[in-house]
């Protein structure tokens, strides 16, 4: 009987102290997320926070590191969509690369990523000349302008061609995202 009582006071003792429903438990040390210089997997989301750290207050701070936490799981969770083939025609990447969009623009971060935002609609199309050929200049790569070209001239329906203008749109994001973070890396190592 004794035992039986000293067993179920231990038990009792764990419960209070390391209870998940704590406020200890839930609650972060930002001071030291603020301190961890990559808190997150994806080097994008390591950008930002480090841009964030420097701008944002405390209080947006802990709001900004929940909501990057949960786009660190949706970016990983499509790359592995990806590599296991089953986001062919890039819906859930859309999604994802929108909803980091609204996490820059929810925290006026976007001006330091300006390369991420849609070049296709924040540019207006440039006519050039290229030899004989007059060329509409939809998108900044040249060998994507290229190919939009050829599709033109092999008389693609209207839906067929709206859906590769966004194909090619996606394409010419992850093109300027991957110069913004070259950029940003070597400025970072720059700075130090």
């Amino acid at each position: 009987m004794i035992l039986m009582r000293i067993v179920f006071i231990l038990i009792f003792c764990s419960f209070c102290y390391c209870n998940k429903y704590s406020e200890k438990m839930n609650s972060l040390d930002y001071q030291k997320l603020i301190s961890v210089e990559n808190p997150f997997r994806m080097q994008k989301l390591n950008l930002v926070w480090g841009k964030a750290v420097k701008k944002l207050p405390a209080e947006k701070l802990k709001s900004l590191f929940t909501d990057l936490k949960f786009q660190d799981k949706e970016e990983l969770s499509l790359k592995k969509r990806k590599a296991e083939g089953l986001d062919k025609e890039g819906l859930k990447e859309g999604l994802v690369l929108a909803s980091f969009k609204a996490i820059l623009e929810k925290y006026n971060l976007q001006e330091e990523f300006k390369a991420l935002q849609d070049a296709a609609l924040l540019q207006k199309p440039q006519a050039e000349v290229l030899g004989d050929a007059f060329m509409k200049s939809v998108f900044k790569d040249k060998k994507l302008n290229k190919l939009w070209l050829k599709a033109e001239q092999q008389g693609f329906s209207d839906d067929e061609l709206k859906t590769l203008k966004e194909e090619f749109q996606h394409h010419q994001n992850k093109i300027d995202q991957y110069y913004q973070m070259i950029n940003q890396l070597h400025s970072k190592d720059s700075d130090e």
